[in-house]
């Protein structure tokens, strides 16, 4: 999956690219929005920067993804994969690269 957070007219905006691509997980700011990540981050309530990951909210990136019960399942698993390696935070954020 790719977390693709932009600027546009109306502020900024966090989308999901690939969300059948649950092997890989990661942050891809666009141009615009490189030297704000942080003010974007905190705008849209998508969790927290640290270095060159985002902890990101799973729940709002669930949101973002189909509401069909497999696209679900395969997600918790990611979810759950990501936990067995250390990259969950309190069930609530999971650790995404930020590209």
């Amino acid at each position: 999956m790719i977390v693709v957070i932009d600027v546009g007219s109306q502020g900024y905006s966090m989308s999901v690219d690939e969300v059948n691509n649950f092997g890989s997980l990661a942050v891809r700011p666009t141009a615009a929005v490189a030297n704000s990540l942080e003010a974007a981050v905190s705008e849209l309530g998508a969790g927290h920067l640290d270095g060159d990951h985002l902890w990101i909210e799973i729940d709002g990136l669930r949101d973002r993804g189909p509401k069909n019960v497999e696209w679900r399942e395969k997600f918790t698993k990611m979810i759950d994969f990501a936990d067995q390696h250390g990259w969950v935070d309190g069930g609530r954020r999971v650790r995404a690269h930020i590209e």
